[in-house]
């Protein structure tokens, strides 16, 4: 369960109390409830504050740009990610799934579980405000108080029930209006987006909100004008209450029915539980507009600039004032060691008695033991040992081979090594260049291995393609959220037009495509393509330069690719 959902139901019981007192609500705040709505504050608001960056520009709007597809079920979002406006919008979910997981335990229970969570959860707060809406209604005749008192309230509680299940006709899915509305949008403008559509359900939900809340104020004014003074603000209050606390009672405890009720009352069982999801889902939705106002006007004040200055950089330099000191003192410690030690004191000695001798002075060697963890491992580990022939990723290694080259080349990486561990002359040993080559082309080959669509010998272009796409999704899975985290492809996703895509050199003048582009997640447009043949060898190409210097910088970074940053 979220934690929204009980700081909502804190703060619509506080304020229901705030209006029905008779005392101010200044004075009511000051004097009662001013740690309640601290604690609402805290308990609702806690995860973005101290979450960082989660108020900079654009986060609030593309969370509610996502909250709003989630809470939509009713609409087909199955459509190509660049026509929603918004990158990753396609696997939101649904609210239905999310309220299914949230009450599936609670509507596995037993008969006499359900009647004990109804009488002992769900009943006693709406019915004690109940009785204090029953209390702060203001009615003119005396003698008739305690009557006239439970008779307006069931009636307005009725009347709720009944115009929430007309507001429950006028939006369900399953009654076409909100298709019906959504189609005579789209045929007045006729270049509707995704999330554009959302809004146009989400718009007409609250348009019919506020009408039948309207309509229910006005049906009980008109039915007791002769009674109670319908214009009083306790008594408006009173007859919102009443409707709400009757239909949250009737809709928590309909929440509660199973997959398999009795076959008498299956059907009338099932449409209650459709009726108190629908009625859940308004519920959600009023809490998100609140909250995603409250957040949006919060996002006006420079939150974001707090979090980068007092929480990333102090923590960031205490991370770094512990490391500095841990490195202080293994060097103080080694440095101590290797004084205390024998030997080291004999070589200082003998290297000092040959400086006044005169004597040449020859380094010391101490020669490296052998490795023991595999038997019989020969000393020289210059030599290869014999290989299993691979035909298919030779094939794949011979075609990255040049493509590495050229990046190694350009960006100045290793593509040759001597080393002179176990031979008194240097030789060539495998440099990063073929380090990396034979890393990717055996990711690649294991890859075609792992598909039994794939033939040995008989590859096809296609296929390799796939192979590609899938290791590079793979492979840049954790870099593509750290970018969106960092918002450091918010500029290049952000932009409307092809041309704030690319950068000019002023030595050059040259036209260079940002490097965060071709990470973007609409890189269809990058481009202008012809046909789509070009534009899939565009795509192969993109991911298979990516792939390469990706390795090739793995393999150069060493132990600095350990960092976090």
């Amino acid at each position: 369960s979220s934690h929204i959902t009980p700081s909502m139901e804190m703060a619509m019981h506080t304020t229901l109390l705030t209006l029905l007192s008779r005392y101010g609500p200044q004075y009511v705040f000051l004097m009662t409830t001013w740690h309640v709505w601290f604690a609402i504050f805290c308990l609702t608001l806690s995860p973005w504050f101290f979450h960082p960056q989660s108020f900079k520009e654009g986060m609030v709007w593309q969370g509610f740009v996502e909250w709003a597809c989630w809470i939509d079920f009713g609409i087909d979002r199955r459509e190509e990610q660049s026509r929603t406006g918004v990158p990753n919008t396609q696997r939101l979910g649904s609210w239905s799934f999310w309220n299914n997981e949230r009450l599936r335990s609670l509507r596995t229970m037993p008969v006499h579980a359900k009647f004990d969570y109804i009488v002992y959860r769900l009943v006693p707060i709406p019915l004690m405000l109940l009785f204090a809406s029953c209390a702060a209604l203001r009615v003119d005749d005396i003698m008739t108080k305690p009557t006239l008192r439970s008779i307006i309230i069931l009636t307005a509680g009725i009347a709720g029930i009944l115009l929430s299940v007309i507001y429950y006709w006028a939006t369900s899915p399953s009654f076409l209006w909100p298709r019906r509305v959504l189609n005579m949008c789209v045929r007045l403008v006729p270049n509707l987006t995704v999330v554009q559509r959302h809004y146009v359900v989400l718009g007409y939900g609250l348009v019919v909100k506020v009408a039948v809340v309207v309509f229910h104020h006005l049906l009980c004014a008109h039915l007791f004008m002769d009674s109670i003074d319908s214009a009083d603000s306790s008594n408006r209050v009173v007859f919102f209450a009443a409707a709400f606390f009757l239909l949250s009672i009737l809709v928590c405890s309909a929440s509660l029915i199973g997959d398999t009720p009795p076959v008498l009352i299956r059907p009338i069982a099932m449409s209650l539980r459709h009726f108190s999801d629908a009625m859940l889902r308004e519920v959600d939705i009023c809490q998100g507009i609140v909250l995603h106002s409250c957040l949006g006007l919060i996002s006006l004040l420079p939150i974001s600039y707090i979090h980068g200055t007092i929480l990333f950089n102090r923590a960031y330099a205490a991370v770094l004032g512990v490391e500095m000191r841990r490195r202080r003192v293994i060097g103080v410690i080694n440095s101590t060691t290797a004084q205390n030690s024998i030997r080291q004191s004999y070589v200082n000695f003998r290297g000092f008695v040959r400086r006044v001798l005169g004597l040449r002075a020859i380094t010391v060697k101490f020669a490296r033991p052998v490795p023991t963890c595999v038997p019989n491992l020969a000393a020289d580990l210059t030599t290869k040992g014999p290989i299993t022939p691979n035909a298919r990723r030779e094939r794949i290694a011979a075609w990255l081979r040049p493509i590495a080259d050229s990046l190694a080349t350009n960006f100045g990486l290793q593509k040759s090594c001597l080393d002179s561990t176990f031979t008194d002359e240097p030789v060539a040993v495998p440099s990063n260049l073929a380090n990396s080559i034979e890393a990717l082309s055996h990711w690649l080959c294991n890859q075609m291995d792992l598909r039994a669509d794939i033939l040995t010998d008989r590859e096809t272009e296609s296929q390799f393609r796939d192979v590609v796409q899938d290791l590079h999704a793979h492979i840049f899975q954790n870099y593509l959220h750290w970018g969106e985290y960092t918002g450091m492809l918010d500029q290049v996703l952000g932009s409307s037009t092809t041309s704030s895509r690319w950068s000019i050199r002023r030595e050059s003048g040259r036209r260079e495509m940002v490097l965060a582009a071709f990470m973007s997640a609409d890189n269809s447009s990058l481009w202008e393509k012809s046909n789509r043949d070009q534009s899939v060898v565009v795509t192969h190409n993109a991911h298979v330069h990516h792939l390469c210097l990706w390795f090739l910088l793995y393999g150069e970074s060493a132990n600095l690719r350990h960092t976090s940053e």
